[in-house]
């Protein structure tokens, strides 16, 4: 089972399960099931990242503050509105 759903109207595409894959930033980072995105915290600034590799940051979608549940905010050439929440949708 998923640790982690994204849902919504996000371009390019980063919905679908989310599962564990190790430590990033002193937290647990998350890849899709399809491997083309993952989640994963930066720590320096204190906000979570959807990107295509950890670390990266085109395309991308963040969110600030210590949950990684929640909207995240697009970032130019990224569009649309990402939801992360727990477990399968």
């Amino acid at each position: 089972m998923a640790d982690y759903h994204v849902v919504g109207d996000p371009v390019p595409d980063c919905t679908g399960d989310y599962f564990e894959a190790g430590i990033y930033g002193g937290r647990p980072w998350y890849k899709q099931a399809s491997e083309n995105f993952c989640i994963w915290w930066e720590d320096g600034g204190g906000y979570w990242v959807i990107s295509q590799s950890v670390g990266g940051y085109n395309p991308h979608w963040t969110k600030s503050g210590p949950a990684i549940t929640g909207d995240y905010n697009f970032v130019p050439p990224s569009g649309g509105t990402p939801t992360v929440v727990l477990g399968p949708a």
